[in-house]
Order: structure tokens, then C-alpha cells, then sequence
């Protein structure tokens, strides 16, 4: 296996240890990109006040304004999401928001051989509903004919979504998209993180401070600068001559922030006399506050606490944190979202409020898979939860996870109907990959660096899954699909350094709806257009080839055996949550001893090795290599091994060990 060390800004490493940061962990983020202040602090520091503001989407004013009047008129407002996690947590959140509201409000979602996003079979369904506002979550951005429909029937739509847009988008109310902006840093957002966003905005869009101007002065380079937010944005810097030109900004509220003593008395009284409130930074005050160099970015943060503590609204604000970041949370990473940014933000808090036992429905699906609720971390989302969550959906009855989900106090019925769904879910996903199993070496040959399976039989819910499977098997991209009356849907799952959204828009004259995001997608064709779609694979193989990820990786940092310890260990701990585009570090030792090792596994192909560190040693897990090692192996032999850091939590006990990429001798 090729192996590539970026090399490193020495400079960089030096001025953060000298604000106390590990040399290590600094490795690792500079190969990672991880260079920039803000980047470097949300990935140690995720504060809520420093998540986005749902006021960056261009059209939310406008979104507000029907809400709010549908709300206040008693209309009817139906809510319709995706069937899987980000779907259901997205409508669990938006639901039980407004419904608090006293919203007149009643939530759907796919169920039986429904579609993804909306159809017009459902709209039809509707009519007797008497709706006339109808708000998508995780869908809608490319249901244009569907909205047109809604329009026609005489029901307003807002679209609440992440999925890319086609050319032409609906004619709706509004748009509320990350990937239709041109302000999100990463506009990668999970659905449930764009309703978290969404819910905030409303409860500052029936605050005090909606619209209203306030202005924040501080020093800097002997100038009075003055940064002036709307709707917690920053909308204007200037530099003023003196402090009675603030009478000129035209500002509903104006604040100053200042390190201590670094004005004179004389400057403290003149803004009190211009009515200029000083900021009560005392919450940051001997805290990692002190390691930023961006005065802008420490006021930023010191302007949003205070606004958020002070706010009419702030109860209201408490509440959707700790009870709508769980979700959220969750969603983010059940849907591969990047765990950078605003995800990083909603993941970080969302898990301290999990692991507080903020939910009791979260709680007690943790308790139900026998996972340790005060340890818990991202990767049980992916590995337990998630499967869990989504089975309901791909089984045909989303509902019930909506249903769980909303009932915080009494889920224990829907989660024993969550965790049938999750067997029959096992029982079709093996079936599937048993079945694809046996010609996946035929099928990888012909269509070269991706997979296309394809079966009448399989269960059109377990598309993802198995894909996801088989393409771990292969080594490459996996197109699952499976026959659903007279059309086949399916699924790409696979590592990849390209669009898999933009690869299907390319044969988009095949299929009759597809969607998704980088990391996975889905779509539907015509029974009639199969040899189409197989054409298109083959032709398409050529460029695919330039963007699968070929066997060399990319090494986040080099660990001398000295180093390799259990401090190490909780050192990249506390750089959770991991996930996608922040994975787990790849780490490299070289010259390590084995002084001990045991073959493991039903059919003897794993390896448990006991390696020789110091205080302590160290277990390691090599997948499939017994036979290899025992052919090599001597004790006098020492290893280069490339590998990654993990907990074995087991039987109540959290054991550190390392799981083994690759291993060769020295």
C-alpha cells in the first residue's frame, strides 16, 4: 500500500504550541487543511455561537412571513419529509416546533411503494385535506411539476432542503437550500441541520432584535472600528474618527468591546455617554478565548452570547438546543455529511446533550442497544442508530420513526416496531449481497471501475445498504438496483473524488428522477431504459477511472514508538466527533515489536497482536492477515504499521486498541 506524508508549516506548529496546543493533533490538521483560526477553533471550541446564521438563506425572510401568517390564521399546514433519518429527524424537528406554536399542522412521509420527495399521487391524496401551505423537508428542490401542482390546487409550498437543483427550480414561496447560496463557507448541511437553522431564525424573526441594526466598536491598529450586525450577520465594517460619529450609523444599538484595561477612563466614559453598553465577556474570561488573534472574531462570539442570553426569546432557544441538536445530530451523520463547520457545530453539541440523557427516546434506544450513553460518540450513530432508524423507511413505514422520534416520554412501542423493521431489514440486505456476492468479480470486470447489480427480487428499501456493502467488496463505486413494478430504483454508494449526483446528471435523459449528494444518490428509469442505463456505464468508465481513490493514503501523522501510548489515545479523542471528510487519523509507527499474538475469528483469519510499548502495551487487530503473519512472523522481526486508534467498548470496560490498515516489516 502506497503511503503519502504531507509535509508540514514548522511555523505554524510552533506559534499554536506556544498558545498550548499539542504538536500532534497540529500535524494532523495541517495535513488535513485545518489552517485557518476559525477552522482550528471549531474543530477544539464548537460553540453554539459561532453556528450560522439562518438568515445567510436569501429567501427565509420570506418563508417567515407565510408561517408566521398561517399560524396566526389557524390555516392548515401539512409537512412533508424523506423517509430516512435526516428526512424523519428534519420533520420531527420542524413538527414539534410549531406545534408548540399551535400551529394547525399535520406531517407525512413516504410510506409503502411511495417515491422519494413529492408526487403527485400524494398531492391527490390532499385534496381533502383543505391545506394551503405545505412545507418539504430533505425534498421538494426538484419536485417542480409537483409544486406547480400544489400551486394550482391552491396550496402555497416553502422548500426546505440540501439536495442539489436541477437548472430550473420551483415557483414557491421560497427556497431555503444551502446548496441555492452563494453565502455558506460549506454548503454541504444536512436537512435536519438547514430545520435546526430554520427553527432558530424564527424564534429571532419574533424576537426584539429582528431587524434591528446594532453596531459593536473596538480598537484596532489605533482606529475605532465598528462592525454592524443585522440578523446576526455582519453586514458592514467601517472606521470611524471619534465616538460621536456612531450618531451617524443610523443603529438601533450600539455595544463596545475592549481587552481589559486597555482603555483610559476618559474613552470609558465617552461611551457611556453615547449610550454604548460594554459586552460582559466574564463567561470567556481565563478560557481558551485567549489562545484567538481575530479581535473580529472574538467580538463575533461575545455579540452572539450576549444576544443569545438576553434575547426575549433565549427559553425558547434552550429548549430547541437541547432538544432538537440530539436530532439533528443524528441526522448529520446518518446522511454522510461532512463533519466540518455548522455539521461540526450540531454534531459536537448534539452529542454532549445525549450523553447528558437529554432525550428520553434517545436514551432509551441507546439503553436498547446496549451502547454506553456517557461514552457515546458519532461512530455508533453510523454503526447502530442509524441502521436502526432508517429501517422503518426502507421497510415501507417511515412513520413509525417520525413517530418515535416525537414521543419523548413513551417510544418503547415504536421502538420494538423499529427494531422488527431493522430484522426484516437484515434479512433482505444479507439476501441481496448474498445474491450479488457470487458474480461480483464478472460484474466488476465489465464495467471496470464501478459495479452495476442489478435484481428483480431484491427489496427496493435495501438499495443503499447493499451498495454500500458490495462496494467495500470491490473496492469501488456500487450501483444497487432493484424492480419496483415497471421501473428499477436504486442506488451508488463508494469512495470516490467525484459528484455522484453530477455523474448521474449526465445521463439524466434515462432516468425519471434522481438526487442526492456527493457521497450518495439514488434515482428511478423505465423498465425500457435498463440496456440505456448499462450503455451509460460503459461509456462512462473511462472517466470514472480518474476519480476513484487508488490504493494510496494519505498519512495525518507520523507517531515515534515513544509516543505511542494511552495519552496518544485520549489526545485524538479529543478531536471527535469523527466521520465523514474528518475521519478517525491515519497514524504511522515504524520499528514496533510484537511480543505475542493470537488467531482469531470463527474461520481463523484474523489476527489479535500484543505489541511491545511502554508503560504499557498495546493491543492490535489485523483483519484477514493470519495466514500472512504466521508465515513471517519471527521474534526477532520488527513492523512498520499503518493504522488507526479505537475504543473497544465491551462489558462495560473501554479498552484502547489499534485496528491495523497495513503492516510490513521493517
Amino acid at each position: 500500500m502506497k503511503k503519502n506524508k504531507k509535509e508540514i508549516d514548522v511555523g505554524f506548529i510552533k506559534k499554536w504550541m506556544k498558545k498550548g496546543f499539542d504538536p500532534i493533533l497540529l500535524s494532523i490538521l495541517y495535513r488535513r487543511g485545518v489552517v485557518e483560526e476559525e477552522d482550528l477553533f471549531n474543530i477544539f471550541f464548537p460553540l453554539f455561537e459561532n453556528i450560522d446564521s439562518p438568515f445567510k438563506f436569501c429567501q427565509i425572510i420570506s418563508a417567515y412571513e407565510r408561517l408566521s401568517r398561517a399560524v396566526e390564521r389557524g390555516e392548515k399546514i401539512i409537512v412533508y419529509g424523506d423517509k430516512d433519518v435526516d428526512g424523519t429527524t428534519s420533520v420531527a424537528i420542524f413538527f414539534d416546533f410549531f406545534k408548540k406554536l399551535g400551529a394547525n399542522i399535520d406531517w407525512d412521509v413516504p410510506t409503502g411503494s411511495d417515491g422519494y420527495g413529492l408526487s403527485l399521487d400524494k398531492i391527490e391524496k390532499w385534496r381533502d385535506k383543505q391545506y394551503s401551505l405545505c412545507v418539504t423537508l430533505d425534498c421538494g428542490i426538484t419536485n417542480i411539476a409537483e409544486v406547480a401542482a400544489l400551486k394550482t390546487n391552491g396550496v402555497d409550498c416553502i422548500i426546505i432542503d440540501h439536495h442539489e437543483p436541477l437548472q430550473v427550480v420551483p415557483d414557491c414561496v421560497a427556497i431555503i437550500d444551502p446548496k441555492c447560496e452563494k453565502g455558506f463557507k460549506n454548503d454541504r448541511i444536512a436537512a435536519c441541520g438547514v430545520t435546526f437553522l430554520f427553527v432558530l431564525g424564527y424564534l429571532i424573526y419574533n424576537s426584539e432584535i429582528f431587524n434591528k441594526k446594532e453596531a459593536v466598536l473596538y480598537f484596532k491598529e489605533n482606529k475605532i472600528n465598528v462592525d454592524i450586525f443585522k440578523n446576526l450577520l455582519l453586514i458592514e465594517t467601517i472606521t470611524i474618527d471619534k465616538i460621536s460619529d456612531v450618531d451617524k450609523l443610523g443603529c438601533d444599538k450600539f455595544y463596545y468591546y475592549t481587552e481589559k484595561d486597555k482603555i483610559s477612563s476618559y474613552v470609558s466614559n465617552a461611551f457611556k455617554e453615547f449610550e454604548i453598553s460594554e459586552f460582559d465577556n466574564s463567561s470567556y474570561e481565563n478560557s481558551f478565548f485567549d489562545v484567538l488573534d481575530s479581535v473580529q472574531l472574538k467580538l463575533r462570539l461575545i455579540y452572539f452570547k450576549n444576544v443569545y442570553a438576553n434575547i426575549s426569546k433565549r427559553k425558547e432557544i434552550e429548549y430547541i438546543k437541547k432538544n432538537y441538536l440530539p436530532l439533528a445530530s443524528i441526522g448529520t451523520v446518518a446522511d454522510i455529511m461532512p463533519l466540518t463547520g455548522v455539521n461540526r457545530i450540531i454534531v459536537a453539541l448534539g452529542l454532549n446533550y445525549i450523553r447528558d440523557g437529554a432525550l428520553n427516546n434517545i436514551s432509551g434506544l441507546i439503553e436498547r442497544l446496549e451502547l454506553n450513553r456517557s461514552s457515546f460518540t458519532s461512530k455508533e450513530i453510523s454503526w447502530n442508530i442509524s441502521p436502526l432508524l432508517n429501517a422503518p423507511g426502507r421497510m415501507g413505514d417511515a412513520t413509525v420513526s417520525v413517530y418515535f422520534l416525537l414521543d419523548k416520554e413513551n417510544s418503547g412501542f415504536y421502538l420494538d416496531a423499529i427494531c422488527e423493521f431493522n430484522k426484516e431489514r437484515k434479512l433482505k440486505e444479507d439476501d441481496a449481497v448474498l445474491i450479488f456476492k457470487k458474480d461480483y468479480e464478472e460484474n466488476k470486470a465489465k464495467y471496470d471501475d464501478i459495479g452495476f447489480f442489478y435484481n428483480d427480487t431484491i427489496h427496493k428499501g435495501i438499495t443503499g445498504v447493499a451498495a454500500a456493502k458490495l462496494s467495500g467488496l470491490i473496492g469501488s463505486p456500487a450501483i444497487v438496483a432493484a424492480k419496483d413494478g415497471e421501473f428499477y430504483v436504486g442506488s451508488i454508494r463508494g469512495k470516490a473524488n467525484f459528484n455522484f449526483v453530477e455523474f448521474l446528471d449526465k445521463g439524466k435523459t434515462i432516468f425519471m428522477e434522481y438526487g442526492g449528494h456527493q457521497a450518495a444518490a439514488g434515482f428511478r428509469f423505465h423498465q425500457t431504459k435498463l440496456n440505456d442505463f448499462i450503455d451509460f456505464l460503459k461509456k462512462s468508465k473511462t472517466e470514472i477511472s480518474k476519480y476513484i481513490e487508488k490504493d494510496c493514503i494519505d498519512i495525518d501523522a507520523e507517531i515515534p514508538l515513544e509516543f505511542l501510548n494511552y495519552e496518544l489515545f485520549a489526545k485524538i479523542n479529543s478531536l471527535e466527533p469523527f466521520g465523514h471528510e474528518f475521519l478517525q487519523p491515519i497514524l504511522w509507527s515504524r520499528g514496533i515489536e510484537v511480543y505475542d499474538y493470537n488467531i482469531i475469528g470463527k474461520d481463523k483469519t484474523h489476527l489479535k497482536l500484543f505489541f511491545k510499548t511502554e508503560p504499557n502495551p498495546i493491543i492490535g487487530l489485523f483483519w484477514g492477515q493470519a495466514e500472512w503473519f504466521a508465515k513471517i512472523h519471527n521474534r526477532d522481526n520488527k513492523y512498520d504499521i499503518l493504522y488507526q486508534l479505537e475504543f473497544n467498548k465491551y462489558n462495560g470496560q473501554i479498552i484502547p486498541q489499534i485496528m491495523i490498515m497495513d503492516m510490513e516489516t521493517s
